[in-house]
């Protein structure tokens, strides 16, 4: 596990020292990533479905959002659907900035997996996802406990 727990670290300060190569948090490049992957949907992608895959809170990612949108990074406008619903995009602004990482993007995937062959990156890729939901209920137990123990010291 503390091996996990350290690759997991080094991946995240990975993606904030690229996000801020071009002025952005890790977070506001994990969202940019997420639409520019997802671009292909012609109105966007709600705000749940990148909080979803980022595992955030859609007001943390609404909050993020409308700092891309302000610097003209991705446009926010209402899911004609269900307006209720807020739908992102990239702008041709966005684009550009993630274009113009993929250079350096490149040189640290290589680097970070260099030792591995893409057999087992493709093999670690689907345990990863298979042990995420684990994780996600991991979490749910640990608060569930958490709670429960305040509650009987209440």
């Amino acid at each position: 596990m503390h091996a996990i727990m350290a690759f997991s670290t080094m991946v995240l300060m990975l993606r904030d020292a690229l996000a801020s190569s071009v002025e952005l948090s890790g977070v506001q490049y994990e969202i940019m990533v997420i639409l520019h992957r997802m671009h292909d949907q012609d109105n966007g992608i709600c705000v749940s479905d990148v909080a979803s895959r980022t595992r955030r809170s859609g007001s943390f990612i609404t909050i993020e959002s409308g700092k891309l949108e302000v610097r003209g990074l991705l446009t926010k406008r209402p899911d004609p659907e269900n307006r209720r619903r807020v739908l992102l995009r990239l702008t041709g602004k966005g684009e550009v900035v993630l274009t113009s990482l993929v250079p350096l993007q490149q040189v640290v995937n290589d680097t970070l997996l260099g030792s591995v062959s893409r057999s087992e990156f493709d093999t670690l890729r689907r345990l990863v996802g298979k042990i995420v939901p684990d994780g996600e209920q991991a979490i749910a137990e640990v608060e569930f406990r958490a709670q429960t123990a305040k509650r009987r010291k209440s």
